[in-house]
Formats: structure tokens, C-alpha cells, sequence
């Protein structure tokens, strides 16, 4: 990005937010990115929208406070309301520092990502689903870029809110190639409709829909066996904003496939499928799955592939041919972009594979999946867990609750020991309520402690630990186990305290205000 012009010039950046600098910008100023809802106090090159539950909604914080942390940690401006000026100055900031007056920071950013979308003349790339999101729009991020499409910028994190789409389209470039936004669902029901009006996408992506969310749905939605088909219908407002002659790429392998597929014709898109599906349009035709990675050979547009991605797992092939989908459909070269997988890296908490220390020379291996959950996850990480350990090693999964999954959420939870039987894992270590039910619904032979808190979850952990296992964290991320993997990590035998603001506390905090899928 350090080649092309700066992201907003200060009088670019007021028109679009209606707003009037307090501070002006001093000459070269070259802000990097718009943000919201930082969780550390690393804000080099942001420009801070304030969050204020006066125009935002009523469970938002007041983030005006923090700027102080924020400016000392690179910061490049603050967008505030008239509320929060009394607050800002007694926070006694710098006097260069620049402070843009708006009526509505709520509005000011959504007025932005409009701003920003008709000023891009790249391609527009929005993805949702309820398994395979986040890594597929790493893949698709990775394959765009390394095909030539320019550089690339996606959705930070899992911000993938009405908000979360707007900071992302705010933070693109005019003249970068292509901007990966991810949608979730959640608050208002429509909003990944919302966000698609606003996004206007070129190409449309649904992963997989299953059991997640739920929580969103009314008490007698949730206890209906068709609870799924509302998420799904809700999922497809994706293709609602979408570009004339727009595509929708959609995972052939899950039940809701034609659902998606005559969603996207109503909207006039063309279709394009991918997965393992003899009729998927980009077909997975065989993964070979080693230690080191997986060898994948595929067929996109009718050509044949065959690479090496170096992750491990069946779904991981079929995200990236997913992923080659999308490059396909925004017409790169299809060879460059299967290269340039070959150097995907996993996102930290997402089926990220490590070697750890245990006892005074020994090693095991954790494969960290501890970022999010749902139902379907959990199931292909405890896959995971038992290809890594082969017939030879002792596999064990360290799990949590899996959020959002409302009435039913006790019986999702306990259906799960099918998913530990078949996968064979030698033994199951949970905490939480709902985690309870699937602890009480293993068989004695699986069955490890169920902890009251993480503390003495990781002690327990710690303490059965040998060398040369395999171990998994799974869980939502209220649940606060990517603690527990840290600590793995660290071969600390003791699990730390949590720390200050960059606590995964803080984020379980925003949890409901910025991850809504």
C-alpha cells in the first residue's frame, strides 16, 4: 500500500463525513486505515472513529477516553461528536494532534464507506457463511494478490458487522485491486443485506450454512427444525447489493446449495460452485493429506491444478478451491493464483499448527483452533485432530462452549460426542455450562475433567500432557481459550493472568458489538 496515494486527503476525508477539522492535518499527512473498535493500544497510521452510545447503539462504549492510549500508539486522527469534545480535551492530547468535528460518528463512518465505494474502481469481493469464512477470505486475499490483481485489502479480524463492512471499504485505497469484505449475521437480521446494498459486490460468496446464530432467531424460530433455512435465507441477502452481470460463488456441499444457487438467478447473477460435488463447477478432485500439508489437485474453469497448500485438512482444500473460484470469476491468472497459496499461512487460532514444549524435553504438537466455533467447526477440527495423530499418537481436544446457538444449544452440544467417537479422540477435556452436556454425553473411556474455570482447565491439561501428543483448543470465542493455547505455546505451566486491554476480556466484551457471525 506505501505505493499508492494516501488513503484520505484531510479535505476528502471531511467532505465525506460531513464534518469540519478542529486540528487540521499538518503537510504529508497519510493515514492508513479507519477503525472503531481497536482492542490494543497499536493504532499506527488509524483514524480513530469514536464510538458513543449517544448515536451509536445503547450497549456501545464511549471509546473518546481511550485516544490518549491510542495517540501514543501512532494514531493519525480522531473523529468525534460534540458529546465527547468536553471529555477529548481534558484528555490533554497533543495540540497537533487532528480532531475532525462530525454531527454522528455513526453516520460520519457509514457516510465514509459510501464515499469510499464510489471513488473504488477495483474489484469488490463479499463472502459469508457460517463454516470456512475467515480462512477463505485469507485464501482469497493470498490468491487475488499473488495472480496480480493488485494490492488487496480485507476485513480485519472477524469485524464483519454493517459497521465492520463500512470501516473495511473505508480503509481500501481508490487504486488498490480488490477489497475481500466479510459479512456476518446477527443484529438487525437483514444487515448482511444491508451491508451487501452498501458493499456492491462483484462477486458474492456463501461458504456453508449450518447450526449458528440461533440465538438471533425468536424462542419458538429456534425450536423449529428449520431454524437453519432462516439463517440461510438470511445468509442469501448477500447477493442483494450485487453488481450487474455480478457472480455468486457458493459451496456445492451443503444442503442449502440450491437455495443459495436460486437466490443469486433472482438477483440475475451467474452461479459458480465449488467443493467436492461431481457437478461443482470447481471441483476438489483429490487431496493428499501429510504431516507437512496437503497436496491438492482440482479443476477450475476447466483447467487442472495441482498444488500444495501448507495447511492440513480436507475443508482447508476445499476452501482454497473455493478460493480459486472467486480468482476465476474476477478472471486472473488461475495458475499464479494456486502459486500463490502454496504460501498461505494460517491466521493465529485457525487450525494453526505448532509444535509445544511439555514436561522437561519432551514435545507435542497443538493444532490452535481456538478463535471461533460452531457445531460443524468443531466437528472438522476433531477430524483434524485425529489425521495429525495418526494410529499412533494420543489425540486429545480441549473444549469450550460454542456461542450463539440459543434453545437448542444444549443438544447441539451433546451431539457432539457422535463427532469425538468418530474421530476416535483418546480424550476430551472441557469447561463451561453448555460444554457440560457433552462431557456428561461421552463415554467414561473419553471422558476427561470438566473444569469450573480455566485455570484449573489448563492445569489439568498440563498435568496429562506427554510427549508426542497431539492436542486441539476449540471454542467461541467468549469462551476465552485462545488463553489456554497462548499458554501451550509459552510452556507455561501456570496459566497467566489476563492483561490490560489487548485481554482476550476486552474482546469478549466487543464480541456482540463487532463479530456478529
Amino acid at each position: 500500500m506505501t505505493s499508492l496515494e494516501p488513503l484520505w486527503t484531510p479535505d476528502a476525508l471531511a467532505r465525506a463525513t460531513q464534518g469540519r477539522w478542529l486540528v487540521a492535518p499538518g503537510r504529508g499527512w497519510a493515514p492508513t486505515q479507519i477503525s472503531y473498535n481497536l482492542l490494543t493500544d497499536h493504532a499506527p497510521g488509524h483514524v480513530i472513529v469514536c464510538m458513543t452510545p449517544v448515536s451509536w447503539a445503547k450497549y456501545r462504549p464511549d471509546t473518546a477516553p481511550a485516544l490518549a492510549r491510542w495517540v501514543r500508539g501512532g494514531a493519525s486522527a480522531a473523529i468525534v461528536q460534540r458529546e465527547q469534545l468536553a471529555g477529548v480535551r481534558a484528555l490533554g492530547l497533543p495540540r497537533a494532534f487532528p480532531l475532525l468535528l462530525v454531527k454522528d460518528t455513526r453516520f460520519a463512518l457509514s457516510h465514509l464507506g459510501r464515499a469510499a465505494r464510489r471513488r473504488f474502481a477495483g474489484v469488490v469481493v463479499a463472502l459469508t457463511g457460517t463454516v470456512g469464512k475467515t480462512t477463505t477470505r485469507e485464501m482469497i486475499r493470498c490468491a487475488l494478490a499473488g495472480a496480480g490483481a493488485g494490492p488487496v485489502i480485507a476485513t480485519a479480524g472477524n469485524n464483519n458487522n454493517i459497521p465492520g463492512v463500512e470501516r473495511t471499504i473505508a480503509s481500501t485505497p481508490a487504486r488498490a485491486g480488490a477489497c475481500v469484505c466479510e459479512m456476518g449475521f446477527g443484529e438487525p437480521r437483514r444487515g448482511i443485506a444491508t451491508s451487501s446494498r452498501r458493499l456492491r459486490p462483484h462477486v458474492a460468496v456463501i461458504t456453508r450454512v449450518s447450526a449458528a446464530h440461533l440465538d438471533v432467531l425468536k424462542p419458538e424460530e429456534q425450536r423449529d427444525p428449520a431454524a437453519v433455512e432462516l439463517i440461510a435465507a438470511a445468509k442469501c441477502g448477500i447477493f442483494e447489493g450485487l453488481e450487474p452481470d455480478g457472480v455468486a460463488v457458493l459451496g456445492r456441499d451443503h444442503e442449502h446449495f440450491e437455495r443459495a444457487r436460486e437466490a443469486a438467478a433472482r438477483r440475475g447473477a451467474r452461479a459458480l460452485s465449488y467443493g467436492l460435488h461431481p457437478d461443482a463447477d470447481a471441483r476438489l478432485l483429490d487431496c493428499a493429506l501429510a504431516p507437512d500439508g496437503t497436496r491438492v489437485r482440482c479443476r477450475v474453469g476447466g483447467q487442472a491444478l495441482e498444488f500444495r497448500l501448507p495447511i492440513i485438512g480436507r475443508h482447508m482444500a476445499v476452501n482454497a478451491v473455493g478460493a480459486l473460484a472467486v480468482t476465476h470469476a474476477v478472471g486472473v491468472n488461475l495458475r499464479e493464483a494456486a502459486a500463490a497459496l502454496e504460501g498461505f499461512e494460517a491466521a493465529r487460532g485457525r487450525a494453526q499448527r505448532v509444535t509445544i514444549p511439555v514436561g522437561q524435553a519432551g514435545r507435542a504438537t497443538l493444532i490452535d483452533d481456538s478463535f471461533n466455533a460452531t457445531p460443524a467447526s468443531v466437528r472438522s477440527t476433531l477430524e483434524l485432530l485425529r489425521l495429525v495423530a495418526g494410529d499412533t499418537r494420543r489425540a486429545i481436544a480441549v473444549l469450550g462452549d460454542i456461542a450463539h446457538l440459543g434453545e437448542r444449544s444444549p443438544e447441539l452440544h451433546a451431539a457432539l460426542a457422535s463427532a469425538v467417537e468418530d474421530a476416535q479422540v483418546d480424550q476430551v477435556l472441557t469447561v463451561g455450562p453448555m460444554m457440560r452436556r457433552l462431557h456428561d454425553a461421552l463415554p467414561e473411556a473419553r471422558r476427561g475433567p470438566h473444569a469450573d474455570g480455566l485455570e484449573s482447565l489448563y492445569a489439568a491439561l498440563r498435568e496429562r500432557l506427554r510427549d508426542d501428543d497431539v492436542v486441539t483448543v476449540k471454542a467461541s470465542i467468549p469462551a476465552g481459550l485462545a488463553r489456554i493455547a497462548a499458554a501451550l505455546r509459552e510452556g507455561r505451566d501456570a496459566l497467566p493472568p489476563e492483561r490490560g486491554p489487548t485481554s482476550h476480556a476486552a474482546g469478549r466484551a466487543q464480541t456482540r458489538a463487532d463479530a456478529d457471525d
